[in-house]
């Protein structure tokens, strides 16, 4: 009877260790996150036989850090997580590098923004997600042009805002901590707001599809 008791208490024990595993509450989280950027660029008009000198296509991808905040609702499994985050992503394409002529670097620098994971609790320990937000993407636009003795460097910094969409599971040990695998996406467009060439009067745009991957830890109080 006595190793009966035992038994059961053990039992319900890890009954409630499991069961407490909804997504609710507020989290606080780090990030280790993984960046794929692509720069498509061109010109605004056409110049004879010039556009393949502008016209490019680059892919850069880098380590960054990130934060975040979100407080969930659960509604009998079902939830919504809205929050903040701010990503570090440091990530440098050089959409073109050239000896001589005509230079160019886009640099995704950090972004930050809103988002809300949209999601269900599978069972005790796992859940699936959908995050959906909007981001402020911080860049830096690089243009060097030579010929001969002439020289022209552009720097432009500034911001853009984008969609963010993608797919997200987590991992719940304990009551208090979350270990999350998220993929999300995001595209934009750069324009420069200057000359960027000595010749030609040439200004540019650049398409960024921003593909990242975050593995990280979050703590629920």
């Amino acid at each position: 009877m006595k190793k009966s008791l035992i038994l059961l208490s053990i039992i319900a024990s890890l009954a409630s260790f499991n069961a407490y595993a909804k997504t609710e509450g507020r989290y606080i989280g780090f990030d280790i996150l993984r960046s794929n950027a692509e720069v498509k660029t061109t010109k605004d008009k056409v110049i004879s036989n010039s556009d393949n000198y502008f016209n490019t296509n680059r892919k850069d991808s880098s380590i960054g850090l990130g934060l975040n905040y979100s407080h969930a609702f659960n509604f009998d499994k079902f939830f919504v997580a809205p929050g903040a985050f701010f990503d570090l992503l440091n990530n440098e394409t050089k959409v073109r590098d050239s000896l001589n002529g005509y230079n160019q670097d886009v640099n995704i620098k950090s972004r930050y923004g809103i988002k809300a994971n949209i999601g269900y609790d599978i069972n005790d320990q796992f859940s699936a997600y959908i995050p959906l937000g909007i981001s402020v993407n911080r860049y830096e636009l690089i243009t060097k042009d030579y010929i001969g003795a002439s020289y022209l460097k552009v720097t432009q910094t500034g911001s853009e805002s984008a969609l963010i969409y993608g797919l997200g599971f987590a991992y719940h040990p304990t009551k208090e901590l979350a270990i999350n695998l998220e993929y999300n996406n995001s595209s934009f467009d750069i324009k420069s707001k200057t000359n960027v060439a000595l010749i030609n009067f040439v200004k540019l745009k650049s398409n960024v599809n921003l593909n990242v991957i975050k593995l990280g830890v979050s703590y629920n109080f």
